[in-house]
């Protein structure tokens, strides 16, 4: 049996992988900042920055993986996109949050772009 990390990279690898097919342009994975701020995927796609907030279960459960994703998750990685885009020079672009939501077993892949979790 894996364990959450392993999972969750799992899970990492995959969402890279389908949002590669789709098109993204991926600029980092795992990204920390001063190892308060963590961004799963960084990437590109029709000239904005995204943070991809990955979430992975091994099977489905009551829940599913992109409701862990609450309105201080969202905005922590929103923050850390912004410091992402500081550190590497990057301006005057748009920016958003997306969730790539997994299971493990049966397969599935939902992917929620221009997630939006102020409420």
């Amino acid at each position: 049996m894996e364990d959450t990390a392993e999972l969750g990279a799992w899970g990492e690898s995959q969402a890279q992988e389908y949002l590669k097919k789709l098109g993204f342009t991926i600029l980092a994975r795992n990204w920390r900042y001063k190892n308060r701020h963590e961004i799963d995927i960084v990437a590109t796609y029709n000239k904005e920055l995204i943070a991809i907030e990955v979430k992975t279960h091994a099977q489905p459960l009551d829940t599913k993986p992109f409701e862990q994703v609450n309105s201080h998750k969202f905005r922590q990685i929103r923050q850390a996109l912004e410091l992402f885009g500081k550190e590497r020079n990057i301006q005057n672009v748009a920016m958003r949050v997306d969730v790539v939501s997994i299971v493990k077993f049966p397969f599935s892949i939902e992917y929620f772009a221009y997630a939006d979790f102020t409420l």
